[in-house]
């Protein structure tokens, strides 16, 4: 793992490698993935369903933080014709 300079990235790339270790790689010992011999999963995940899962994500966040925005504005307009 390279040298981060900021904490947060520093801790998304960890992130990803404890991910990629325990999910994307087969073991030779185990002959599958940590996640899969754990029962966590019963596949053998790809960084395209890592990327597709930190999409879905990342989408549903920003539509959480909309509609947390609209109901901020919303709420604001009631209170302000009650003064």
């Amino acid at each position: 793992m390279d040298f981060s300079r900021k904490l947060r990235n520093h801790a998304a790339a960890t992130a990803l490698n404890y991910f990629a270790y325990n999910f994307i790689k087969i073991h030779r010992t185990l002959r599958m993935s940590p996640a899969m011999a754990a029962g966590v999963t019963d596949q053998l995940w790809s960084v395209e369903d890592l990327v597709a899962l930190w999409e879905s994500y990342e989408r549903r966040r920003a539509e959480r933080k909309h509609m947390e925005i609209f109901h901020t504005a919303r709420s604001s307009r009631r209170n302000s014709h009650i003064s």
